[in-house]
């Protein structure tokens, strides 16, 4: 299932309403000539395949809405089983498109699968008789196998079908996942990521576009383009608005650093956007979204980035600036390399490994110009930031 960590104090209402807002509406410009020619649709009828992939895009969508019947005033119990009744669903169609077959008989398609093939990651089914229960609230059912004999459940057999209201739907969801499996579109290359060893993996790695119903995949090139606007869906004009200033900012003074694909829509839901050339440099800062009433922003200043700051210190909210900057009191023997600054008769200490980190949330245009000037300090300092 998605992974969401339940001791989290979460919204769940805000949670349907952001996952539906990052659905990506059905591209004009898919036709049937783009899918006659392209590797993974072409082997099918091109007219087909192009009403396939609409009723899939349909049926994903009418379960993604199935969150908003998640009521505010409901128990946090009563809410978090229906979140996994949805995903239950959502997860065992990438399941049996990726890990299983499409099969047809009698003109009619249906998904076939092994039971030994089907693994558990965090993006598949945490229990597929569950899900195979819950699908059937969609007008699907299931059949299931061992050896060559009808079983009763999907616990006692060895492999099983599932069959759709709708022949084309099935097709559709086929090729969507499949395409969607070729590549991490969001990211610029196939990496399992900065800090991972582990080897890129299409089911963990490829789902987001998946989990967006994002058929772009089939329009756009060797990559979909990230667009940090489109990723703050489910947000006020007002808080899209405060973020395009900064990032307006950033891309006229320090394009190397604007946000690229991947790191946003990753994380989806919550999820944390940096401004940086690459992961072998220093940020210029960070957003962290995961509230519809604020934008979380995140930076460091240190070393020769605090002569410029404690410049113009007195231009600063006390709210932004927090209270861990270093005084003259702090322990010195944690230091390394630090010098001593009197400022307007304060004592500060600055160094290699200390200086002052900046958390506050961006709710107004105070917010956004205090942002804009850290930003600043650290991109004309260029202390391995470009």
């Amino acid at each position: 299932m998605y992974n969401i960590n339940k001791n989290n104090d979460i919204d769940l209402s805000w949670f349907a309403k952001r996952f539906n807002a990052l659905i990506v509406d059905f591209p004009k410009d898919i036709n049937t000539e783009l899918l006659a020619n392209d590797e993974i649709c072409s082997k099918f009828d091109k007219d087909e395949v192009f009403d396939a992939l609409k009723f899939a895009y349909a049926f994903l969508t009418g379960i993604a809405c199935e969150l908003f019947k998640i009521q505010k005033e409901e128990k946090d119990t009563e809410k978090w089983a229906y979140v996994e009744y949805v995903f239950s669903k959502i997860d065992l169609i990438w399941a049996l498109c990726l890990l299983g077959e499409l099969k047809m008989e009698n003109n009619e398609y249906y998904l076939c699968f092994e039971k030994s093939n089907l693994r558990k990651e965090k993006t598949l089914p945490d229990n597929y008789t569950v899900s195979f229960k819950n699908i059937s609230d969609n007008g699907c059912y299931a059949e299931y196998f061992k050896r060559e004999e009808k079983a009763k459940d999907y616990k006692s057999c060895e492999r099983g079908t599932l069959y759709f209201d709708d022949r084309l739907t099935v097709l559709g969801l086929y090729l969507f996942v499949k395409k969607t499996a070729q590549k991490r579109w969001y990211w610029e290359e196939d990496k399992a990521g900065g800090y991972s060893h582990f080897a890129f993996d299409p089911i963990i790695h490829c789902v987001a576009p998946y989990y967006r119903i994002d058929m772009r995949v089939f329009t756009c090139e060797d990559r979909l383009d990230y667009d940090i606007l489109e990723n703050m869906a489910g947000y006020s004009n007002e808080l899209k608005g405060y973020v395009k200033e900064i990032c307006n900012f950033v891309k006229d003074n320090y394009p190397a650093c604007l946000p690229k694909g991947g790191r946003g829509v990753g994380g989806y839901i919550w999820c944390v956007i940096p401004f940086l050339v690459d992961r072998q440099h220093r940020m210029l800062a960070q957003f962290g979204i995961g509230n519809e009433n604020f934008i979380d922003f995140f930076s460091c200043i240190s070393g020769k980035e605090m002569i410029p700051f404690l410049e113009h210190l007195d231009e600063y909210n006390p709210n932004v600036i927090g209270n861990n900057l270093l005084d003259i009191n702090h322990d010195r023997s944690q230091l390394k390399h630090s010098q001593e600054i009197i400022y307007r008769g304060e004592k500060y200490l600055f160094g290699d490994v200390t200086g002052e980190e900046f958390r506050f949330i961006i709710t107004c245009p105070s917010n956004v110009e205090q942002a804009i000037k850290i930003i600043d300090i650290k991109g004309k300092c260029k202390k391995h930031t470009l």
